[in-house]
Formats: C-alpha cells, structure tokens, sequence
C-alpha cells in the first residue's frame, strides 16, 4: 500500500514511520504537516492509505478530504480525545489511532486497510456534515419516526424478527427490524455483536468476567447490565478491548 502521513507533530510521525517499517506491503511516499502540502503530495503520487490528523494547525483533516470526494484511498485518522470519534465516523474512515497511538491499535488499523477494498471507500462532501451532526441511528414505529444519537445506545437485543434498543437512560425502543440488519448498519468502531442475541456499545463496557459475560455501566442500575457472550464470539471480544 502507498501511504501518506499529514500531521504536524514530529513524534506522531516518528512513531508511525516506526511502526510502518515493520509493514512489508506498505510503501510511505512522505510526510506533509500542512493541508497545502497533502494536497500537492496526494495529486503528485494517488496514495492508497492515508495517515490523517483530525487537527492540523488551525485547520481540519475533514477539509482536506472536501477536495478529494472521489477519490479511493483508505483513511486512518490521528485523534487527540474520544470527542472526536463521532465525528470521523460520519466519514467511513477504518479506524482511529488515538495518541499516545500503541502498536497494538497501529496492527489492527492497518489489518483493516489490508482487507477493505477500495471501492468500498466514502469520502465526505461537507466539513459541516462532521462538526455539527452527531451519529445517529432512526427507525419508523406505529407512534413515529425515531432518532437515536449512538452515544445515547446501550445495547441491542433480538426479540423474534424485531429489535429493541436499550438507552442509557433507561428507557427502551422496539424496531420492527431484525438485530442481523443493524449488524450491518451499526458503526463497526463502537457496536460489537457479542451473540446472536445481542449488540453492544463497547464505550459502555466495563467488565469482561470469568462468566463469560460483559457488564455495561447503566445511570439507571447502579450494578450495571449483565449480557452474555458467545463463546464462538468471546476471542474477538478480548482482542477487541484489550486494543481498545
């Protein structure tokens, strides 16, 4: 893959060309820590991958990706703080690194850019899209059209061929849809199908335990919401939270 890093830090690039030299498949073609340096650099050498800050200067990674809306190349973003995770999910992107980035987070966002064709790829149309809109999720019932922004979302649960969704503040929603729909709709990021019943929030989680069960912190039960795990499930979990 031909990668380019655009951040302006001198340590984020020192630990990525690092960790990049180990990537046999993976050629960087440079390193730009200006947004009008990756604009000449990505029009001169049509990456595949690139290594993107969420913040550069007093400008955005999201308006460097208003210039290039068709192109195919794979992104991974730079975070500074979990805030910025709902914003970089509106653009597709693979993953997130957010720094201090670890090796372990490093292996797995570049695992994905391995698998993911690239026709598969989105890029964003509007910087406002990624400011100003929070990730939601919105389904139809018999009292109305429902809107539930994804930070607000515990976990799901298969009842019959409908899905009900469990909110953090305790109340709960039913969509005629089947769990193995949202499977699919649902941000990969942030929402794991630990069983065949159930979906989860991993923001929320806070214990795996011995029972091979998750607990979700809750604001209505102080003890937290137990949920079982497949055991065909629980090695992808692990590694999931433990790179997390």
């Amino acid at each position: 893959m031909r990668t380019l890093i655009i951040n302006e830090e001198p340590a984020v690039h020192n630990i990525l060309k690092l960790f990049l030299s180990t990537c046999k498949d993976v050629v960087l073609l440079g390193e730009c820590s200006s947004l009008a340096e990756a604009k000449v650099m990505i029009k001169n050498t049509q990456p595949d991958l690139l290594f993107l800050s969420i913040n550069i200067g007093d400008k955005t990674g999201f308006e460097l990706l208003e210039e290039f809306p068709d192109s195919a190349f794979k992104i991974i973003f730079i975070i500074d703080n979990e805030q910025d995770v709902l914003k970089i999910q509106e653009t597709e992107a693979l993953e997130y690194l957010l720094k201090p980035i670890s090796q372990a987070k490093f292996t797995l966002a570049i695992e994905k850019a391995r698998l993911q064709p690239a026709n598969l790829v989105k890029h964003p149309t509007s910087t406002k899209d990624f400011e100003n809109r929070l990730l939601k999720i919105t389904f139809r019932s018999r009292t109305g059209l429902h809107i539930i922004p994804l930070n607000e979302l515990l976990y799901c649960e298969a009842d019959g061929g409908y899905t009900t969704f469990y909110l953090k503040d305790g109340s709960k929603l039913v969509s005629s849809k089947p769990l193995k729909e949202y499977a699919t709709i649902l941000p990969g990021e942030l929402f794991i199908r630990i069983h065949q019943s159930y979906i989860i929030n991993i923001d929320y989680v806070v214990l795996f335990s011995n029972r091979n069960t998750v607990i979700l912190k809750t604001a209505k039960n102080g003890s937290g919401k137990e949920i079982p795990v497949s055991i065909r499930r629980k090695e992808e979990l692990l590694k999931i939270l433990e790179s997390y």
